[in-house]
């Protein structure tokens, strides 16, 4: 495996399953819901701040892919509010809430409720983590959703957020000792 359990997701964790899967610049920013440019983008950060993290809804995609590699990409993939109407459905206990869904997706917990109430398009990357947790079988697609939301809960921890659940915020530091040289200033 690629992903540590003890660090969050870097740049060079990105390109190492890029590297390992054979795919080419394109294919690795179509399977992360990213442009080629982005992906060089990754590595120039890594090369002026060396330890740079992803984005963390790209670290949740690549945690995936890395736990998962015979994961497919289907060419549709549904909708943020017809996916979160199955969970509710099929979810056993407390109904899951707009909020908590955006944000163990990586985005703001804002957009969950415009996803729903708009049917707002949501960002590429999270198309991409829509189709890998999507599935027709209920019990699967809850499993996949269970082991979305621990990926989500170990990235948050490893970035210095504790318990996303309850703060429902990403650490937004992508760059090692930003936050130090933030604080000393």
């Amino acid at each position: 495996m690629i992903c540590s359990i003890v660090r969050p997701v870097t740049v060079v964790d990105l390109m190492e399953l890029g590297q390992q899967r054979g795919w080419p610049n394109n294919d690795l920013s179509y399977w992360i819901g990213r442009r080629p440019k982005d992906c060089a983008d990754y590595v120039q950060d890594d090369r002026t701040h060396p330890g740079a993290l992803v984005d963390h809804d790209v670290a949740l995609v690549v945690r995936w892919l890395d736990r998962f590699p015979s994961s497919m990409m289907p060419q549709t993939a549904v909708t943020p509010r017809d996916l979160l109407v199955r969970l509710r459905r099929h979810l056993p206990g407390k109904r899951l809430g707009t909020h908590w869904f955006a944000t163990a997706l990586g985005r703001h917990p804002s957009i969950g409720s415009r996803w729903c109430r708009t049917n707002a398009l949501p960002h590429p990357t999270v198309r991409r983590a829509i189709a890998l947790i999507d599935d027709p079988d209920p019990a699967v697609l809850c499993a996949n959703w269970n082991t979305w939301c621990e990926h989500a809960a170990l990235e948050a921890e490893l970035r210095g957020t504790p318990d996303i659940r309850a703060s429902l915020q990403w650490n937004a530091c992508r760059f090692p000792g930003a936050e130090q040289a933030g604080e000393a200033a």
